[in-house]
């Protein structure tokens, strides 16, 4: 059975399938989270049998992300199941309501980036100040 992080790891990565597969940094990117967390769960989904795992042609030190026949089999296993808990969970939204939260989840999304950004910055001003009052 999936972990609903690793569902949405396998959808996605079969959602590139077109693009010939996907590098675990683009796809911690396309998904908002660490290369460490996409490479533990794909390591996971690879020894399952879900996920196979290729050299990048254009780099050597990555891989490239595919889902296997297996792994297919089991999207299509869950998908009646994740259509009905989407519908529960949109069913009440029309399309501009869907529309408008998506683009609501968007711009959270962005801030969020900014604001960590700005987290981060004040860190190393504040690790700065502490290196140079130890001195």
């Amino acid at each position: 059975m999936l972990t609903g992080p690793q569902y949405s790891l396998l959808m996605s990565i079969a959602q590139q399938r077109a693009k010939g597969g996907v590098g675990v940094g683009a796809l911690a990117r396309l998904l908002h989270v660490s290369s460490a967390f996409v490479a533990t769960e794909t390591r996971r989904l690879a020894q399952a049998g879900l996920v196979e795992k290729r050299p990048n042609p254009e780099d050597g030190r990555g891989v490239i992300l595919n889902v296997t026949p297996a792994g297919m089999a089991a999207l299509e296993e869950n998908a009646a199941e994740i259509c009905a808990i989407n519908d529960a969970f949109f069913g009440e939204l029309d399309r501009a309501s869907f529309e408008a939260v998506s683009a609501a989840v968007t711009a959270i999304v962005a801030g969020s980036r900014k604001a960590m950004q700005r987290v981060r910055m004040n860190e190393l001003k504040a690790d700065t100040a502490f290196q140079e009052a130890a001195e």
